[in-house]
């Protein structure tokens, strides 16, 4: 069951995307992909750095971080819903 829920969830989630989205705002969805793959993992990579760990681990975790979590829908959906974000920025995530 654990399967199917999950593979329901990624299917009903990527039925959100409209792909002529990303034909209509490249630079956003660059500037998106920027901050999330690099941006986050640069950050948390200096900060696990200043805490003197190995940069092994430092990379672990800078690599770790360079996604975006499923509860980021749920908070954009909920975000959309209270009219805190427009249509435009729930397509960029």
């Amino acid at each position: 069951m654990r399967d199917a829920f999950a593979v329901l969830f990624f299917v009903s989630v990527g039925m959100l995307l409209n792909p002529m989205y990303l034909l209509q705002a490249p630079a956003l969805i660059g500037a998106t992909l920027a901050v999330v793959l690099i941006g986050k993992p640069l950050i948390a990579l200096l900060i696990v750095r200043a805490l003197r760990y190995p940069f092994r681990v430092a990379l672990a975790v800078a690599i770790a971080l360079a996604q975006i979590g499923e509860f980021s829908f749920i908070l954009t959906s909920i975000g959309r819903d209270l009219g805190i974000l427009t249509v435009e920025a729930t397509n960029v995530r």
